[in-house]
């Protein structure tokens, strides 16, 4: 569900013609955080769903499993943690050496990714390399995106950044409506981060591109413009 003019209404009538359907049917609905917070304001105490759960981020344990179940599956095309070193404040107690550099490279991907698969996994690739010696796959660690201009931009921009975030993907129009900018100012503002490699697009929706994700919702929230 996406946050648009008249949608917590439609939201209401489909929940009332559920219920008048004399539980004779069920329906599940997965709503965005920021787009559950609208709804919640705007219900206030009272009552719209029976049910309510909230899917937590992926814990460390979550992470490491969903690697696990896809690295090293084929003895054809296997990784290796060999040579990897870690800080020292992600070491662990594993036995091996190599054991070690694993769990404390999960540990690091964790905790970069704030618990989100897709960032995890994207960040796993990048840290896949060749050795030139012996031509086996083995992991080092990623070098994550730094950009000094995100902190420094303005506020406006910051805004679209922002509802791209919140609304997940979003056309020109749904920016505009969500930050009172002209359709002009935010076409121009999109264009300048498609170059910078900041958003994808999705036909005419925008989205914040898996590499830069982490960074700028960090930006966003070091702003007070975004609770994580």
């Amino acid at each position: 569900m996406k946050p648009k003019v008249g949608g917590l209404n439609d939201l209401i009538r489909f929940t009332n013609l559920l219920r008048r359907s004399k539980q004779s049917h069920r329906a599940v609905f997965s709503i965005e955080k920021a787009s559950w917070r609208f709804v919640d304001r705007a219900r206030g105490e009272r009552l719209l769903f029976d049910w309510v759960a909230f899917l937590p981020r992926w814990s460390e344990e979550q992470i490491a499993g969903l690697l696990d179940s896809r690295i090293n599956q084929d003895e054809n095309f296997t990784v290796s943690f060999e040579g990897l070193t870690v800080p020292k404040q992600w070491d662990n107690d594993s036995e091996s050496e190599e054991d070690r550099a694993k769990q404390g490279f999960y540990r690091i991907l964790w905790h970069y990714s704030d618990g989100n698969p897709t960032v995890a996994l994207r960040f796993f690739r990048f840290s896949l390399k060749r050795n030139k010696e012996t031509d086996n796959v083995v992991v080092r660690l990623f070098h994550a995106p730094e950009s000094e201009e995100l902190d420094k931009m303005p506020k406006p921009m910051l805004a679209i950044l922002r509802s791209i975030v919140q609304l997940e993907s979003a056309s020109p129009e749904d920016v505009s409506d969500c930050t009172q900018l002209t359709i002009s100012e935010v076409i121009g503002t999109l264009r300048y981060f498609q170059s910078r490699g900041y958003i994808d697009w999705n036909e005419d929706k925008a989205r914040i591109s898996d590499h830069w994700f982490r960074h700028i919702t960090n930006v966003l929230d070091r702003q007070h413009l975004l609770v994580k």
